[in-house]
């Protein structure tokens, strides 16, 4: 029986359709809510001109006894809003709320099916729409001012201008993780259920101050484990801040365990579950004025 080895124009064709198969395969299995699971993929999405995003992992929350303080938390800032648009609560796995160009964001993944918040969205008044490439589904307030896109999974919820930035960053604009030192402090956290991020471009509470971030676990039924990454302009800068900064945390954390990596202060500590207020974690991070 003959046989004939292919030739490097068929092996390249083969290998061209090998590409373009995994590529397929790859989207395919892929999150296509576009929100994903963890923060760094909400920074993914979330427009360069994000100031502060506060990541919250619900699901993990919601379902221990230990938590409850920091659920009811939640609850009493976000629990009636959410209701007012048709969600069901207990089916949130994760919640942002970010801060862009000084208007509020808020971005969710839940297990709900849509149809529900569909069906109140036109009972409140809602027009059905799309916008961007993709035809991204958008739902446009009698006032035309609010707009909420839906997923499969994911909700975002804010006014028009900031929606639809969103919308640009899934269509191919730059993204909040697209900040080199974002990316940085993001690779330096430790994944918890609650992750903050703020940046300091132009507010000086420790001179050459531009991001901090931090990120909260629990440890045990009493406490939460925390990390935290500053950075700053130069190394020096950094120097001069670590005793201030040590200090500040040394004043609510225990066991603070501080040290410099060149224009970087990495910190990680503990805290009490009953003293942590989720709404205000980089005021527990800073010198008091």
């Amino acid at each position: 029986m003959n046989s004939r080895r292919p030739g490097i124009a068929e092996i390249a064709i083969i290998l061209v359709a090998l590409v373009v198969l995994f590529a397929w395969i790859g989207s395919s299995c892929g999150d296509d809510d576009g929100l994903g699971k963890t923060v760094i993929d909400i920074a993914d999405v979330a427009p360069q001109g994000t100031a502060n995003l506060t990541y919250l992992k619900i699901q993990d929350i919601s379902g221990d006894a230990e938590l409850q303080e920091v659920m009811t938390q939640w609850e009493m800032k976000d629990g009636e809003y959410l209701k007012h648009f048709g969600f069901d609560t207990a089916m949130v796995e994760h919640i942002s709320h970010l801060n862009v160009n000084q208007n509020i964001l808020i971005m969710i993944r839940s297990r709900q099916d849509m149809s529900d918040l569909r069906n109140e969205l036109e009972e409140l008044g809602y027009e059905k729409g799309d916008f961007g490439k993709n035809h991204d589904e958008v739902w446009e307030s009698p006032s035309g001012t609010e707009w909420i896109s839906i997923t499969d999974k994911g909700v975002i919820i804010g006014n028009k201008e900031t929606v639809m930035s969103c919308i640009y960053v899934r269509d191919g604009a730059s993204s909040f993780s697209d900040n080199e030192i974002v990316e940085e402090v993001l690779d330096k956290l430790t994944e918890g259920m609650l992750v903050h991020i703020e940046t300091y471009d132009g507010v000086e509470t420790y001179a050459g101050l531009e991001i901090v971030g931090a990120s909260l676990d629990k440890k045990d039924s009493q406490s939460f484990e925390a990390s935290f990454v500053y950075t700053f302009g130069t190394p020096e800068q950094a120097s001069a801040a670590m005793d201030p900064i040590y200090y500040a945390i040394d004043e609510i954390y225990n066991k603070p365990e501080i040290k410099q990596d060149g224009k970087l202060i990495v910190l990680e500590a503990e805290i009490e579950i009953e003293l942590i207020d989720i709404w205000n974690i980089t005021g527990m991070m800073m010198e008091e004025d």
